[in-house]
């Protein structure tokens, strides 16, 4: 099965606790934010205000996973890297990989994977309801052509502030946007191991080719819709490699012989 796998300790690592959750961000997680917020327009403060969104949407998110897997009776934590974001149980296993092993119920799969895009549309919710206590609005503009993107004027003094509304835009892009897109069925995004919970449900084997199947077919329609369209080149790239990497994988799983995937 295709996996996420927790990277290695630094002596570089960021560790502290919060809500009584261990989290380590990886020193490689900080030259992700910063690739990914750069253009040619950036300034020290947008980049600063870029990596803090980034930072703030990805500790919510994987918090949300992880109040769910504390909810149904298990430590976790979370690490954040150069791929985004993990929680991980306390048997050091990344949870989204092995739950069809630890005793949950499909239910259980499928909140905590739909936890962690929940809790980013919460954020957003909250952020959306503090613009409009300013006297501000929020305007989402959709295109064929580009990806959706929220035009938020604040109110009164805020508005004249660009980089608190730029900081403000991105905090509802990323989790509302992304969130959305972290929901496609494709494994191993949250959408995907929701679709993996409901179809392993009977069969864990048949359903897990299945889902495999699901998330080839999901991602190439996404690479379509994401790079043609809206020429989105990292997440044509992102999802085309997604969809490839479950062919290969659906290819394996039946070309062993194997009765299980694992």
């Amino acid at each position: 099965m295709l996996t996420l796998s927790e990277p290695q300790r630094t002596p570089y690592d960021l560790n502290f606790e919060l809500f009584g959750f261990p989290i380590r961000i990886h020193p490689l997680f900080w030259l992700a934010a910063l690739i990914w917020g750069f253009n040619a327009e950036s300034d020290g403060v947008s980049m600063l205000m870029w990596v803090t969104v980034m930072l703030l949407s990805l500790l919510v998110h994987e918090l949300g996973h992880a109040v769910m897997i504390r909810h149904y009776g298990r430590h976790a934590r979370v690490v954040l890297y150069f791929m985004g974001g993990l929680a991980i149980e306390d048997s050091g296993s990344p949870w989204a990989v092995n739950y069809g092993r630890q005793g949950r119920t499909t239910l259980e799969q499928i909140w905590i994977s739909a936890a962690g895009p929940l809790a980013g549309f919460l954020l957003a919710g909250i952020t959306w309801v503090g613009i409009y206590v300013t006297g501000g609005s929020v305007n989402l503009i959709f295109s064929v052509e580009a990806m959706p993107y929220a035009d938020p004027k604040l109110g009164g003094a805020l508005q004249a502030n660009s980089h608190l509304t730029m900081f403000v835009s991105n905090l509802l892009y990323i989790n509302i946007f992304w969130g959305l897109v972290n929901l496609i069925p494709v494994i191993p995004l949250d959408g995907g191991q929701i679709a993996q919970a409901w179809l392993t449900a009977n069969d864990s084997f048949q359903g897990t080719i299945k889902a495999l199947w699901l998330s080839v077919f999901a991602g190439g329609a996404a690479a379509i819709i994401f790079g043609i369209l809206m020429h989105e080149m990292f997440l044509l790239m992102l999802f085309a490699s997604l969809a490839f990497s479950c062919y290969t994988t659906v290819q394996q799983i039946q070309g062993s012989g194997r009765g299980r995937p694992w």
